[in-house]
């Protein structure tokens, strides 16, 4: 039920996923970083993969029994998108702004341009940055994505070393300017080292096959190999290397203008047009 939640905490950490509040990753994470900071849970009530930060109109939003090592987290549910999550704890929940957004970990990876605008993962720090609050989305490179769901929080073992050592620094020295968002990939099993990386100019190729019941579903065969990136400092060349990939992002400069004397000479001509 949706009523005034209001709760005023200064030094807080939002935590958010995309693969819903009872996924072992979103308990990974918040078993890595309890004991930074004061941590408040607001995730989605289910699995919303691949929504990127799409918002949900009408929205039911639940206070929920959430617990790690024996200690009660203050958490919630929306039955909307992780970018619903960040907007309700923003708006509804906390009286002030967090310190930070964690996102994760998220059950497969996110890689590239292409998921870049498509994670949910990814699209709640975009959401978090857009109202002024930094946010790092972390991801475990699952070999093959028909794992997602079999994975136990004994899985994300490495990758909880990396978010403990990595959200420590961030909080004890400043997020780092001038970008708002860290994109973090973490490789299955215990990686070779740590790499800043850029976004791989990916794209989707055929990622849907036929089920029993006629539609085309996402291929639950999705494999680590079918990922491609020629580019040496791209986070798919980091990950398939064995490295962990930190990719900083500033989302303001998706807006940077660009002198080009194409598009200049369109513009020209269109003012010339609405002159006449």
């Amino acid at each position: 039920m949706v009523r005034a939640f209001k709760i005023a905490r200064l030094m807080t950490i939002l935590i958010t996923n995309d693969d819903g509040i009872g996924y072992p990753g979103i308990k990974a994470l918040v078993k890595a970083v309890k004991g930074l900071d004061e941590l408040i849970i607001v995730a989605p009530r289910n699995e919303t993969s691949a929504a990127s930060k799409a918002l949900t109109f009408s929205l039911e939003v639940d206070e929920v029994e959430f617990n790690v090592d024996g200690k009660k987290i203050k958490a919630y549910t929306v039955s909307g998108t992780p970018a619903d999550a960040v907007i309700i704890a923003l708006t509804q929940i906390l009286d002030e702004k967090p310190r930070l957004i964690l996102s994760g970990i998220n059950g497969g990876g996110n890689l590239g341009i292409e998921e870049f605008f498509t994670s949910a993962t990814i699209g709640a720090v975009i959401e978090g940055a857009l109202h002024g609050v930094p946010g790092i989305a972390f991801s475990l490179v699952l070999k093959e994505i028909r794992r997602k769901h079999q994975v136990g929080i004994e899985d994300f073992k490495y990758a909880m070393k990396i978010v403990k050592i990595l959200v420590k620094n961030v909080l004890e020295q400043g997020f780092p300017k001038p970008y708002n968002i860290l994109v973090v990939n973490i490789p299955e099993g215990k990686p070779r080292g740590v790499k800043v990386t850029k976004l791989a100019k990916y794209a989707y190729g055929v990622i849907h096959e036929p089920s029993e019941n006629g539609r085309l579903m996402w291929l639950t065969s999705w494999r680590m190999d079918l990922y491609e990136s020629k580019d040496p400092e791209s986070d798919i060349t980091a990950i398939k290397e064995g490295y962990v990939s930190i990719t900083p992002i500033n989302i303001w400069n998706i807006t940077k203008p660009h002198v080009n004397e194409k598009l200049n000479l369109i513009v020209d001509k269109l003012n010339t047009l609405l002159q006449d």
